[in-house]
């Protein structure tokens, strides 16, 4: 609904399978797509400068997050940056929609396997002793995108 979206700077756009998500986005002033209109979009209208998904990846099928991520990759220009964030173990049993775990290491892979440049991982907000038990806490892994050769 958008809450990220606010916080990051103009010209950034949110997409969501949730066409009802897009509307309240679009009702108050944001920019907003389901993924058909995004890839639809010329590839100069469509932000490039970075990527951000958070609570996306332990949402889908697992094993399919690399393909899920891909396409949104490859709009993205040399340098951009590429931000995942996934709940910690508390958070993810406190969502019966969660169907895959995706720690740390697994995100640092996953971006690594689509090219880009990773050093690791951390918690926040808390150290990493804290995701059993404290449900906001989430793994984060910030990648680049790599300039081609």
């Amino acid at each position: 609904i958008g809450r990220n979206l606010a916080t990051l700077a103009p010209g950034s756009a949110g997409v969501d399978h949730n066409p009802t998500s897009v509307a309240f986005c679009l009702a108050t002033g944001r920019r907003a797509y389901v993924p058909d209109e995004f890839f639809e979009l010329p590839p100069e209208a469509r932000p490039r400068d970075g990527l951000l998904a958070a609570h996306v990846l332990e949402h889908l099928p697992p094993g399919t997050q690399e393909e899920f991520l891909a396409p949104y990759v490859a709009t993205l220009r040399p340098g951009a940056k590429v931000m995942i964030v996934c709940p910690q173990e508390r958070g993810y049993r406190s969502d019966a929609s969660h169907t895959d775990y995706v720690d740390g290491p697994r995100i640092v892979e996953i971006l690594r396997s689509l090219g880009l440049d990773v050093e690791g991982w951390s918690s926040f907000p808390f150290p990493r002793w804290a995701g059993p038990v404290f449900v906001y806490n989430e793994f984060v892994v910030v990648g680049r995108v790599v300039a081609p050769a």
